[in-house]
């Protein structure tokens, strides 16, 4: 409705752009507070660290929700909140044991971040996020001193994620040419609209100056 759009500052952006601005408020007030009640119940629980980590990122998720819509450029908001929701994730999976319980939340990441940041920022964020899984998977024993992910698991987790990492990357760089070769498509349109627009004025002009001389 007009209403929303004008609550959300959705006039006169494109479809892509809408959705993009949409799905990150959607996905912030979803996980807002997910994260809250996460934080309270760790508190609660003897957790304090973690606790503190997630009532943080609940924060963050809920601060960025409510401003969104009165922004019209959302690029750092959405930045921040792809940069927080790695780093939960990730964290995440690093503490949830052998089996990795936590780890089917990443799979989410890559597709999400191609689709808010394009092609160049997304694969940044995602290849950042693989390094950062790697590290953990690597070092859980020697520096992070946490229960110990099952190998075998790790090595098919890790595989998988950069499998849906390579297809997301790929999707969005055909759909990135697709755009362009519209968008170009629709520049020529607009000359050759132009073009007729003034070969219709001359053709005018001429009829005029042609009836004024019989006339």
């Amino acid at each position: 409705s007009d209403t929303l759009a004008a609550h959300f500052h959705l006039r006169g952006l494109d479809l892509e752009e809408k959705l993009r601005r949409l799905l990150a408020i959607s996905g912030a007030f979803l996980v807002s507070p997910l994260l809250l009640a996460f934080g309270l119940f760790d508190i609660l629980s003897g957790e304090f660290f973690l606790g503190c980590f997630f009532l943080f990122g609940g924060t963050i998720f809920a601060v960025s929700g409510l401003g969104i819509p009165r922004m019209q450029k959302v690029a750092i908001l959405i930045r921040l909140d792809l940069a927080l929701a790695g780093g939960l994730f990730i964290y995440s999976f690093a503490v949830s044991g052998p089996r990795g319980h936590m780890a089917l939340w990443l799979y989410i990441y890559p597709p999400a971040v191609f689709f808010l940041l394009g092609v160049g920022e997304g694969l940044i964020f995602t290849l950042l996020s693989l390094f950062s899984i790697l590290f953990v998977l690597l070092s859980q024993k020697s520096l992070l001193n946490l229960a110990p992910i099952d190998p075998e698991f790790s090595f098919r987790f890790f595989i998988s994620l950069s499998l849906v990492t390579f297809i997301a990357f790929y999707y969005e760089l055909a759909r990135s040419r697709y755009r362009r070769e519209i968008d170009k498509h629709q520049v020529t349109l607009e000359e050759e609209k132009q073009n007729l627009a003034v070969a219709k004025r001359m053709a005018e002009d001429a009829n005029r100056a042609k009836s004024d001389f019989l006339a």
